[in-house]
């Protein structure tokens, strides 16, 4: 998944409605870090 850069940060809660409204899911792989939604690096990467 190719998260694109945005200027606006979003909020915990608004991190976990969208994955209440099933945007986010369990396979992908994404944190959130100061607002940011940032892909996770695989092991060895």
């Amino acid at each position: 998944m190719l998260l694109p850069r945005t200027a606006q940060k979003i909020t915990v809660a608004e991190y976990h409605e969208l994955i209440d409204r099933g945007v986010l899911t369990e396979n992908d792989r994404c944190e959130l870090i100061r607002g940011e939604l940032v892909e996770k690096k695989t092991i060895g990467d």
